[in-house]
């Protein structure tokens, strides 16, 4: 008898019916069938793995606007901080040019030429000679760059360079990141001879922004002529106010170094970095 025409007989019981019987596997000769089952087991892979790749290429893409956006927002906050930062030197400029005026209106008068000298007048502008200026450059967003490693976000390596280089030098004290313009010498000199009745009155009734000898608070006679004549005797008070005077002019030259570079980087952010 053929192959194909076999049959299997099964036991039966005594009662005609037939036992369950194990599950027995029986080979597959279906070679058609076979490569369909191949193929869709291969076809799920790929299609498994396409999903994959394309949501890994989706997160990418997504994390990389996320970083763009990141970019011009840094650079756009380290703009404004120069932006900030000039506006200080510009006041601190103004303050000191108007402490150097009060300091050249009193300097004849120190070197004894008294000849049309005002003892309010006078007394008014060498104190306010002494008046210190402070500018600070603001640097909130390179700190809070460098504090989250966010340098990277910065893809021109170039403009990366220059803002590390701009705010470095800042740190190594070429130019200064604090611009404190004080001359302990000459101004614990004057406020020393200056009673502090003459000064109480000197703030309160001129302004340090009044042309030099021209306030004309009235002052206690006495305690006036007794600060003019400590001014007198006191040698050293020229010398003081000489290196004072000096010290203003290095720290104007300063500012205006410091002012260069930062609008020159910002004008570099604002180029690059399409602000």
């Amino acid at each position: 008898m053929p192959a194909s025409e076999r049959r299997l007989r099964l036991p039966t019981t005594d009662d005609g019916t037939t036992p369950e019987q194990p599950v027995v596997p029986v080979e597959v000769t279906d070679r058609s069938h076979l490569k369909f089952v191949l193929l869709r087991i291969v076809g799920d892979f790929f299609v498994i793995v396409a999903g994959v790749m394309v949501a890994l290429a989706g997160d990418s893409w997504r994390e990389e606007r996320a970083e763009v956006v990141q970019e011009k927002e840094y650079l756009h906050r380290i703009a404004i901080d120069l932006e900030r930062s000039l506006r200080r030197f510009d006041t601190a400029r103004v303050a000191l040019q108007r402490t150097e005026r009060h300091g050249l209106a009193v300097l004849p008068a120190f070197r004894g030429d008294r000849s049309n000298t005002n003892a309010a007048a006078f007394l008014a502008s060498a104190y306010w000679a002494s008046r210190p200026a402070m500018s600070t450059t603001i640097d909130d967003s390179y700190a809070d760059l460098l504090s989250h490693g966010g340098l990277r976000l910065i893809t021109d390596d170039s403009l990366r360079g220059q803002i590390m280089y701009y705010y470095r030098r800042l740190d190594g004290g070429s130019l200064p990141g604090i611009v404190i313009s004080d001359n302990i010498g000459y101004r614990s000199a004057i406020r020393s001879v200056i009673p502090f009745e003459i000064q109480m009155a000197i703030r309160k009734h001129c302004e340090p922004n009044d042309e030099p000898l021209s306030c004309a608070v009235a002052l206690d006679e006495k305690l006036s002529q007794r600060a003019l004549q400590n001014i007198r005797d006191d040698e050293k008070m020229e010398l003081a106010l000489n290196i004072w005077l000096q010290s203003i002019e290095q720290e104007i030259r300063r500012l205006d170094a410091v002012e260069t570079r930062t609008r020159f980087l910002l004008g570099v952010i604002h180029r690059k970095g399409d602000l």
